[in-house]
């Protein structure tokens, strides 16, 4: 059958009804089409419809992605009559491809029907399957357990211990790599707290013995040198101990920049002993510290009784290392805090993990059959949607029927007395406006939403015919969305290309009358501005003379421009 092509406005355009029109469009130059590509946010059909246009994810439906979902389309379809206009029943009969028949088989008799399978029963069926927590390969949520508190408990642990691997659902799911991660880690975990007894020298407090330590280290080692040093020359913790000096006016002191002070200098002053006690000339910026060192660890750990030395500090050190180092040697955090039974538990089992490696089958499964359900949905979505997405892109032939609406008109705006039928999103303004200029028409850019000034969208709105009117920025306005719904809206910006040929011509005009009109003012000005100067000029030599002749005269001459200022009003007549 040849294309058929209608005259609508100036241009013809290629009638987009059926199957036959759809391989009309396959041969149709590509350089014919009204719209190549289009952002996703602007067009407005089934988000499933869509997503199945736009399979690179990328946003945007373009001339290759349409093209190949017509062949697709065309292909999988035994009977080219089910194409129609509008998304409806897909007849089993009218599939060809033997997978997708089997997949539509499955819908119809978990859904309990026969004949044809729906959108919504197609939903309804895969989103059955998903809510099992299996529908993607190798991945298990913890929905998928939730018949077992065995099972669910080491899921749950399993993803918590590793964080999970990244699922479509958005929550986290166990994988084989996260699930042998786990195992690893359990082992490392029971390993590491077996040599618990041998490391905490004071059992339970050994933590805070580590800590109080950790706390002064520095400090400590940097008292011990300075000891060393007093040794030989005393006078050296005079001068390692700085001095605090009062403020400008000899009365206050800044309590911070003192304690910043305090805590840069040495713990104690040191005497001849080198040895560090806990109550003798000890810093107060560093006096709890100092105490906390020998409550929790010297004086537990039989050391320092009559002060710290080196050696005694090397000791005390050297029987808290092993502490330390089984503490960095701690593995994955996220199992700290499990009950200890729990742990061993799952790591001693050995049917736990048969039965996640069989549910990790069992996903494979399932997310086989969840991808035989998309590849029917979109079969019933491009049998019946891809005749008004090609007409959108291609023909756009929907503009010119009152009861029909091409996929990316939003709705239509009401301003100045006018209906304009052709509203499209803006998703990206600033990429709109950089274009903008170089349209063929006047652009009316509108807010809109229920409410004045809680905007949900903007609109470009293209004025092919009439004036400019009050089609202004800041104007509102009435907008009706696709749905009817009634809604308000607000010019933001007016890209003012010619509208008609009347405008095209007077526009160019109306420059230059305001070109003439702002070099007129300016001559205005500028002769206002000559004129007042030169008054000036004449009020100031008057002046000049009075004053020279009231020195020759003895008399009072007052200039005219004075007299005229100081004489008082005229009086008002009243009737």
């Amino acid at each position: 059958m040849q294309p058929q092509f209608s005259r609508h406005g100036r241009a013809w355009h290629l009638e987009i009804t059926d199957a036959a029109s759809l391989e009309a469009v396959l041969a149709l130059d590509d350089a014919l089409w009204i719209a190549t590509s289009a952002p996703i946010p602007t067009l407005h059909a089934d988000a499933g419809l869509l997503a199945a246009l736009d399979p690179d994810g990328d946003g945007r439906i373009g001339l290759r992605n349409l093209k190949d979902a017509l062949r697709w389309c065309l292909d999988n379809l035994a009977d080219h009559g089910a194409v129609r206009d509008g998304i409806g029943p897909l007849a089993l009969s009218a599939i060809k491809d033997p997978a997708l028949r089997t997949a539509a088989e499955t819908v119809l008799r978990r859904a309990g029907a026969s004949g044809a399978v729906t959108l919504q029963m197609v939903r309804a069926v895969r989103a059955e399957e998903q809510a099992k927590g299996l529908a993607t390969a190798d991945r298990i949520l913890l929905a998928a357990t939730e018949g077992d508190p065995a099972d669910a408990a080491y899921v749950e642990h399993a993803i918590a211990v590793t964080g999970g691997a990244p699922h479509p659902s958005g929550s986290a799911a166990l994988s084989p790599e996260t699930h042998a991660a786990f195992r690893a880690d359990l082992a490392a975990w029971t390993a590491w707290e077996a040599k618990a007894a041998e490391v905490q020298v004071l059992g339970d407090a050994t933590a805070a013995a580590s800590a109080a330590v950790a706390a002064i280290a520095g400090a400590l080692d940097a008292w011990f040198i300075l000891a060393d040093a007093a040794v030989v020359d005393p006078g050296v913790v005079d001068r390692a101990w700085p001095r605090i000096e009062p403020a400008k006016d000899q009365v206050l002191l800044d309590p911070a920049a003192v304690w910043a002070t305090l805590r840069a200098a040495p713990l104690a002053r040191p005497d001849a002993s080198g040895r560090l006690y806990p109550d003798r000339s000890v810093n107060p910026a560093w006096a709890a510290e100092v105490r906390a060192l020998f409550d929790a660890a010297a004086l537990p750990l039989e050391l320092g009784a009559d002060g710290l030395d080196k050696a005694a500090w090397s000791t005390l050190r050297a029987r808290l290392a092993p502490f330390d180092g089984w503490v960095a040697a701690r593995p994955n955090d996220a199992a700290r805090g499990r009950d200890a039974a729990l742990v061993a538990g799952h790591l001693a089992s050995e049917d736990l993990p048969r039965r996640i490696d069989a549910l990790f089958a069992q996903s494979r499964v399932s997310a086989a059959e969840v991808a035989g359900f998309d590849a029917v949905e979109r079969l019933v979505l491009f049998q019946g949607g891809l005749v008004t997405v090609a007409r959108s892109f291609v023909s756009c032939v929907d503009l010119f029927h009152p009861d029909r609406q091409p996929l990316f008109n939003a709705g239509e705006l009401i301003a100045d007395g006018r209906r304009f039928r052709l509203a499209i999103r803006v998703p990206d303004k600033a990429r709109s406006l950089t274009f903008a200029p170089h349209a063929s028409t006047f652009l009316v850019y509108a807010d809109v939403g229920a409410k004045a000034g809680t905007w949900d969208y903007e609109v470009v709105v293209p004025v092919t015919g009439g004036e400019r009117g009050t089609l202004v920025e800041g104007a509102y306005c009435a907008f009706v969305d696709r749905e009817g719904l009634e809604l308000i809206a607000q010019i933001n910006k007016v890209v003012a290309n010619p509208i008609s040929i009347g405008e095209a011509i007077w526009q160019p005009l109306g420059t230059i009358q305001r070109t003439i009109e702002g070099w007129l003012e300016k001559r205005q000005a500028a002769a206002e501005a000559d004129l007042t100067a030169k008054a000036s000029d004449a009020a100031v030599v008057a002046a000049d003379r009075g004053a020279t002749l009231a020195a020759a005269t003895g008399s009072t001459v007052v200039a005219a421009g004075a007299a005229a200022a100081a004489a008082p009003p005229p009086a008002t007549l009243l009737p």
